[in-house]
């Protein structure tokens, strides 16, 4: 049974349920984000080329994993590198 919207414990959850989504979408975090993107999908999440992704693994810049010959960048490190970006300003 769903309780009505005066209910003071109704209004607190709704107003932490908003303030948690506001944090999430000001920090970028997305729910059930993957832990690995392919390079194209790396390089469309920076707005970089894919040559551009290469390059920065290359210098190590971004971390990746290999299967194959297939490289998938770890969205953790994808994070990290916006993150440094945007303390150089």
């Amino acid at each position: 049974m769903m309780q009505a919207k005066s209910d003071p414990l109704s209004q607190i959850i709704e107003a932490v349920v908003e303030m948690t989504l506001r944090r999430l979408i000001e920090t970028g975090v997305t729910i059930n984000r993957p832990r690995l993107v392919s390079v194209a999908q790396a390089g469309a999440d920076l707005a970089l080329s894919p040559s551009e992704i290469h390059n920065m693994v290359a210098s190590g810049e971004l971390q990746c994993v290999r299967h194959g010959r297939r490289m998938m960048v770890l969205t953790c490190s994808l994070d990290s590198w916006l993150e440094r970006k945007k303390a150089e300003l």
